[in-house]
Order: structure tokens, then sequence, then C-alpha cells
């Protein structure tokens, strides 16, 4: 059981670290989530509406207008409960000196996991979108200003400013660069001259490189992983209070040869309980383009 113990304590939060460095769409994670509220099972949730009565006319005999304050809760359910089992042999674990074992359960996080969860999450985003533009061929010379009418949009609808991030495909991302509006700085150092033209932010939005592989606008999830079956994604700017990344459980389990009872092995079972909501009256601080 000490093995146990020992293992569970070392792997676990090495996932937990491997998911937040690896997962492009954890930068929204933990907002709105102080207002979520849990349900009469463990599929519910509720999130709450709030509606709000605009100003009114203050008159000496009546004094302040009244005004209304219409708080409804909306129910979701949990549609994604998934899971993997995966075993090492004893002697091939102990050949590698453990690392077979630290090795599956990190690539299993990183290479399939993340990737699923990222996919089916942007899926949610387009579902839940206030606006889709499509655009045919961006080139250079039209990628900011295909930024800059999503951003003059969501500015229009009052989304606010502060708590945007710019999600952009590699190859979207490699037009940005191109643009020749953008000013550049180069650090020339000594004995080694250094350039970077990496855009970290693009008008104070945070900009994260999506994969190709993870950023179409719609996905089927199969046993074994997931295809891709929708729009090609450009770009995508989603407000951080827009949308729920809810995680209900993750549950790791590690098993020595000498509980496995069914084989001589160890064994490592992942299960991840989860889901993504847009809020309805969030859909504007969605917006995505696509191809």
């Amino acid at each position: 059981m000490g093995n146990t113990i020992g293992l569970t304590s070392k792997y676990i939060p090495m996932l937990d670290e491997l998911y937040a460095l690896e997962s492009k769409t954890a930068v929204l994670d933990g907002a709105y989530a102080s207002l979520i509220k849990a349900g009469i099972d463990d599929k519910t949730i509720y999130i709450p509406d709030i509606v709000l009565s605009g100003l009114g006319d203050y008159t000496k005999d009546t004094g302040y207008s009244s005004g209304d304050v219409t708080l409804s809760w909306s129910s979701h359910q949990f549609s994604k409960d998934r899971s993997k089992s995966f075993s090492v042999d004893r002697f091939d674990n102990l050949e590698s000196a453990g690392v077979a074992f630290g090795v599956l359960a990190g690539e299993f996080v990183r290479t399939k996991v993340v990737p699923e969860i990222d996919q089916y999450r942007i899926t949610k985003y387009v579902d839940g979108a206030g606006t889709s533009v499509q655009s045919a061929t961006p080139t250079s010379a039209t990628a900011f200003t295909l930024v800059d009418t999503a951003i003059e949009t969501m500015n229009d609808a009052e989304v606010p400013e502060d708590g945007r991030v710019l999600f952009v495909s590699n190859s979207f991302y490699s037009l940005m660069k191109q643009n020749t509006d953008g000013t550049r700085f180069f650090n020339v150092q000594a004995n080694n001259a250094t350039v970077n033209r990496n855009i970290e932010y693009f008008e104070n939005m945070q900009v994260v490189r999506v994969p190709a592989t993870r950023f179409t606008s719609t996905a089927t999830f199969g046993s074994s992983g997931y295809t891709q079956t929708g729009n090609t994604l450009n770009f995508m700017i989603v407000h951080k209070n827009a949308v729920i990344n809810a995680v209900k459980n993750t549950i790791p389990k590690y098993f020595s040869p000498d509980e496995n009872q069914s084989m001589d092995s160890h064994l490592f079972q992942y299960r991840i309980y989860h889901d993504c909501f847009v809020p309805s009256n969030k859909t504007d601080g969605i917006y995505y383009c696509y191809k």
C-alpha cells in the first residue's frame, strides 16, 4: 500500500501541472466559478441569469423610480464522462527503473486528454458564440483588419475589454506576424543577436496559439478520441466571463502489481467528468472567424 500512496502522490500533481501547461483553454478556467450552484444530483449545475431594468426619471413627488431585478437559474448537465485504463508489466517497469509508468501517464494526459478537452471546449464556444464570420482566404494584409472587426463588434455589444483572450490558429498567427502594420522590436545582444517576433498580446488581449488538431468548429467524440468534422477556425475571441470550463471530477488511479488482481502489472486508470457551458446572457462575449 505504501507504494500506491507514493506513486499516487508523485504522479497526480505532475498530471495536474502537465494539464495546466499543455492546455490552450485552461487560460479560461476558474472564471464565473464562484456563481455556480450545485444541482440536486452530480450531473447538474445551476448558472445564474440576471436581468436588470434601466434608469427611470426621478420626481419630487415619488423620488426614485423603482427597478426590477430578475434572477433565474438555468440548469446544465454534464455530458462528458471519459475514461481509459492502461497497464505496464511489472518487469517492464523494473527494467526501465520505473520510467515506463511515469512516461505512460504523462504522455496520455499530454497527447490524449488535453487535446480532446481543448477541442470539445472550442466546439462549445462555437455553439454559444454571439457572432461568427467567414473569411475564405485571410491574408497577411487582412489579418489585422479581421481582428479589428471582431473587436469593434464586441465593443459595440459592450463586452468588457479587460479579460478577452485571442485564440488563433498557427497559420493565422503567421499571417499576423507578416502584417506590415505591426511595430517590431529587435533585441540585439553583444555576442548573440536575438530576433523575437512573437506576438504575446494584441490590443491588450493575450494571444494563445491553438494547434489545428484542436481548432475546428465541431468534432465527433468516439471511444478512443475524436474526429474533427467542422470548419477550420482562423481565430476566436473569448471573454473569460463568457464561458464556464467545468470539471466535476478528475480521478487518476494507480494499482501496484500486488494489488492488481487481473495481471502482474502496474495499472493506471484515468477518468474525467467535465463539460463547458456558455451562459445565455454572455453570448456576445464570444466571436469567431472560420475558413
